[in-house]
């Protein structure tokens, strides 16, 4: 039996950046730890899983930006 991800039966978000942008570093990294696990169950049904992981589809420059500057931004925060 396929599992459900925990949000499926809730409501759609109209503030999500709102409400990460008042998350912990804890409290958003639970988040991502959930979407991982989420990825390694879909994959995990998948034959072609292998095909997948090896697979790499370029940044667009605008998602390059945005990743780099929250990587500065988190390195910022651990440092202080």
């Amino acid at each position: 039996m396929r599992s459900r991800p925990p949000w499926i039966d809730e409501p759609p978000a109209d503030n999500t950046r709102e409400e990460f942008a008042a998350m912990t570093p804890n409290q958003r990294m639970q988040h991502f730890v959930q979407a991982c696990a989420l990825a390694h169950a879909i994959l995990s049904e998948r034959a072609d899983a292998t095909d997948v992981l090896k697979r790499q589809v370029p940044m667009s420059p605008e998602s390059e930006s945005a990743w780099l500057r929250l990587v500065a931004e988190g390195r910022r925060a651990r440092a202080a």
